[in-house]
């Protein structure tokens, strides 16, 4: 699937975008739950689609054998080539939380867990050979997506996966506004100061620590949203 350099998303294709990820909880169809929680996560801006393709459903749930499916504020990956071998936490907004334990419940229900009782293995499960909880490829994530996009109408153009990401950080660094915000997106997104100060440049002081702050801001994660619905 080709590529381009990611690009920040047109305000008015990200309100039709969001808005069409909310019919999938109405459909109640394990794929469109599945996209709706897979994209919600990605926008929140701390995981890259091949991070998050790579997640365990129990790096993210409190309890692996409760029946109640309690999603983390704050998850953790594992310790990879990717996360130079240590353990790397990220936040969760109550958005995608919601959405991520809305595809669990059919995803147990309807049979795609091995293990129904057992809240564990591959979060994002591919729909071949139904039951065996195969992980899904980020090829397939950005092929939903692509599939996805086609039935909503009035978006200018295509959007890839990263570029989800880019427009929740650069919409994170806005809400943080200061003079600290590389270094509170750095915390968030686990990459460098140096790289977070691309996505925006924007000033001001305070004596919050960037997990406090990445915690506050990543909490108001489609709030504003919700309250107009």
């Amino acid at each position: 699937m080709r590529t381009r350099k990611a690009i920040v998303i047109e305000p008015r294709d990200e309100n039709r975008l969001l808005a069409a990820l909310e019919r999938g909880l109405e459909t109640g169809d394990f794929v469109d739950l599945r996209t709706r929680a897979f994209m919600y996560l990605l926008w929140d801006g701390a995981l890259r689609p091949g991070l998050a393709v790579a997640l365990n459903i129990e790096d993210i749930v409190k309890d692996a054998a409760a029946t109640r499916i309690h999603v983390l504020e704050e998850a953790a990956l594992r310790p990879s080539e990717a996360t130079q071998y240590r353990p790397r936490p990220f936040l969760i907004s109550p958005r995608a939380r919601d959405a991520i334990a809305d595809y669990l419940k059919v995803a147990r229900s309807d049979g795609w867990l091995t293990n129904p009782k057992r809240l564990e293995g591959p979060l994002w499960i591919s729909t071949h050979h139904h039951g065996t909880q195969q992980r899904m490829s980020q090829r397939t994530a950005m092929q939903a997506w692509h599939t996805f996009q086609q039935s909503v109408s009035g978006v200018s153009q295509e959007y890839q996966l990263d570029d989800v990401v880019v427009t929740a950080r650069v919409e994170f660094m806005r809400r943080v506004k200061g003079s600290r915000a590389a270094e509170i997106l750095a915390e968030h997104a686990g990459i460098s100061s140096k790289w977070a100060g691309h996505y925006s440049d924007h000033l001001s002081d305070t004596s919050s620590t960037a997990r406090d702050v990445a915690r506050d801001v990543i909490s108001q994660v489609g709030q504003k949203k919700r309250k107009q619905g």
